[in-house]
């Protein structure tokens, strides 16, 4: 993903401390790191041509009202209203209601190479380029694509299913050689709106963990029954009570409960105030049938049951569960060098007849570490368990994703199982 730091910005000069004095168009990329500790890792730029342009002409529409489910089924029909547009906008619908409505016209590319487009909708969207499916539509927006294009005309199609009664939104967004990213549309001018109220951000104390109890976002949808859970260490997770999983991870500055609160608070979500890594909802405690051949659930098991949690004196939450008969007791705590997360399952009872499995990371890829561990993924975070653990983690793929998975039986059943979650 790229991010515009500044366009069209003219400043005065260099920053302070600067390699250089004589400010020109093209220099080198400096980057200081002298104000704390940073990590950088597969860089990559894209010089932008300010003077190269996109142009799209000779726009028609036809407009479809109507509820309609699959992108084209209205084309044997007649459109209720149609005509040509001086540029690509949605002036020709309503402000509300369920249509389908069709651009056509032509797109002018100023040189030969790769072309994206990408579309934001609360519909859906399909854009097709000579005759080519570019963008692909979902039942809620639409997936993104790339085409060659030579430098000229081309001619295209712009399909836009709006099935809900909402005010209709739609962007479509291009980018290519030397051309930054950019809108093809011209949006509407709407009345200018009360200025949002500042963000509701919340923090912990030194003294003391705090939880918060709210909906986190996780797609493909937020998770209803989970909680954040942050700590004196900087060091904050938030937790899925159903599944039993650590959803994400960060540090620094701990939530964001904006949209629990502004206005009617409708989403009720809270998002870490920063950047977090994120991890699987997937059960980390579960059942399995077949273990050389089962793949992992997507869903908890329909045995086993969350038993709330408990919070020791200075805040920190055990969560506490059940699967089948076994008692499963979970406490995830900052580790003692700050290095990450420790995690220290503890299980009693009895098992059932399939074998009881512990998920501890998933990734593309996993491998082992020299000397013990091992790193997930292009070193995203890493795994370690303790020297002298009694479980012994198993390596294994699963639909083209390794895993990396702990078998729980009875003679390590009274041992907890322990890891660090180093990031």
């Amino acid at each position: 993903n790229g991010y515009v730091i500044q366009e069209n910005v003219e400043i005065s000069g260099p920053t302070r401390s600067a390699l250089f004095e004589d400010e020109q168009p093209l220099g080198p990329l400096m980057i200081q790191g002298d104000h704390g500790p940073m990590a950088l890792r597969s860089i990559s730029y894209k010089r932008f041509d300010p003077e190269a342009a996109v142009q799209t002409e000779e726009i028609s529409y036809q407009l479809y009202p109507g509820l309609f489910r699959l992108v084209g089924e209205y084309d044997d029909q007649a459109p209720a209203s149609q005509g040509s547009l001086p540029t690509l906008n949605e002036s020709a619908v309503e402000k509300s209601g369920r249509f389908a409505l069709v651009f056509k016209g032509t797109i002018e590319v100023p040189r030969d190479g790769d072309y994206a487009f990408s579309a934001g909708s609360n519909g859906s969207v399909r854009l097709i380029v000579d005759d080519k499916v570019v963008v692909t539509p979902l039942e809620r927006g639409a997936e993104p694509g790339t085409i060659k294009l030579a430098a000229g005309r081309h001619s295209f199609r712009l399909d836009h299913l709006h099935p809900t009664g909402a005010r209709p939104i739609l962007d479509l967004l291009i980018e290519g050689p030397g051309i930054a990213p950019r809108s093809l549309m011209t949006q509407e001018v709407r009345p200018s709106v009360t200025k949002k109220a500042p963000p509701i951000l919340i923090e912990v104390s030194d003294q003391r963990v705090r939880m918060q109890r709210g909906f986190v976002p996780f797609d493909p949808k937020k998770r209803l029954y989970a909680t954040n859970v942050g700590t004196p260490e900087g060091i904050h997770f938030a937790y899925d009570f159903e599944a039993g999983a650590m959803l994400r991870v960060w540090r620094g500055a701990w939530l964001d409960t904006t949209e629990m609160w502004e206005g009617r608070g409708e989403s009720q979500l809270a998002r870490p105030n920063g950047p977090a890594l994120t991890l699987n909802a997937k059960p980390t405690v579960t059942l399995i049938e077949n273990p050389r051949t089962a793949s992992w659930p997507d869903q908890p098991d329909a045995l086993a049951s969350s038993q709330g949690y408990t919070l020791d004196q200075n805040g920190l939450p055990t969560f506490h569960s059940r699967l089948a008969d076994l008692t499963i007791t979970d406490r995830i705590a900052p580790a003692a060098d700050g290095s990450g997360l420790e995690r220290t399952f503890s299980f009693s009872g009895t098992f059932s007849s399939w074998e009881t499995f512990a998920l501890l990371a998933e990734a593309e890829a996993i491998s082992a570490v020299p000397g013990g561990g091992w790193v997930v993924g292009d070193r995203l975070y890493y795994i370690d368990l303790p020297k002298d653990s009694p479980h012994r983690p198993v390596l294994q793929q699963r639909n083209g994703r390794a895993q990396l998975v702990v078998r729980v039986n009875r003679s390590t059943l009274t041992q907890p199982l322990v890891y660090a979650l180093v990031w």
